[in-house]
């Protein structure tokens, strides 16, 4: 199989996550604002269901090996948004990308399987630090950037129908 790029890592994972049972949001900050040490999570999804845990997974995409072994040069890297989540996962574009020996305890790993992803090995649950407010400011952030209210939608929807009848009107002239 060839291997995925990040852009289609991350439209797997969107769908592996998706609602109602969670929420996923990519690339999300440590923090609003710029300071000395901005670090981007490739993805964070949260379980919406307190039935299941209300856990926040958090995931590092490797789409190539050279990146994947440049992450393991810097492991506080990851630290900055790893420290809030239940557990954390590398999502590999392909089987070959982590090579056995290669994860950190702490970590799991996705691999592309069919036209999904598949979990290789299961990340461990951690013990996580509560999340600070420049922490939520940044999800919250993500958040507003990616999402459409049900009021603009219906806004669209109706100013579409009234240009539907207009339309129509003139045509029937």
């Amino acid at each position: 199989m060839k291997e995925l790029n990040t852009h289609q890592i991350v439209d797997r994972l969107a769908t592996k996550y998706a609602p109602p049972a969670w929420a996923f949001l990519p690339q999300v900050r440590n923090r609003t604002g710029y300071g000395p040490i901005d670090r981007t999570a490739d993805g964070l999804a949260m379980s919406l269901w307190p039935s299941r845990g209300l856990g926040l997974v958090g995931f590092e995409v490797k789409a190539t090996r050279g990146d994947w072994l440049r992450e393991l040069k810097n492991p506080a890297k990851a630290e900055e948004i790893f420290r809030y989540c239940d557990q954390w996962y590398v999502v590999a574009g392909s089987a070959n990308i982590c090579q056995p020996g290669e994860l950190p305890k702490t970590w799991g790993l996705m691999v592309p399987h069919g036209p999904g992803l598949k979990i290789v090995n299961e990340a461990p649950y951690l013990d996580v630090v509560e999340m600070d407010r420049k922490f939520v400011a940044a999800i919250l952030r993500k958040v507003t950037d990616t999402y459409v209210s049900r009021i603009s939608v219906k806004s669209l929807i109706d100013n579409g129908k009234g240009d539907m009848v207009e339309s129509a009107e003139r045509d029937r002239d």
